[in-house]
């Protein structure tokens, strides 16, 4: 519900909106990733996840591609 909340706050002030930099998990706690992309598709709003590839050791769950083709997908990308 908070995904929700939020999403539709911004859109009801008529605002820009596009969810960025998020992913599978965080070191915070879970991330409700699938809420927030059907939600986005649902009202039109853009987003990005984190990120394509690259983030070392620490941050390899948020690689959405296991390479920088795109040839493999990670558990996030796929």
């Amino acid at each position: 519900n908070t995904v929700k909340t939020n999403i539709d706050n911004v859109i009801n002030q008529n605002l820009a909106l596009c969810i960025g930099e998020f992913g599978i998990r965080h070191t915070g706690g879970d991330v409700d990733e699938k809420t927030i992309m059907s939600y986005c598709k649902e009202k039109s709003v853009g987003y990005i996840g984190w990120s394509w590839h690259g983030n070392g050791n620490d941050w390899i769950y948020l690689d959405i591609a296991n390479d920088w083709s795109g040839s493999s997908l990670s558990e996030w990308g796929n």
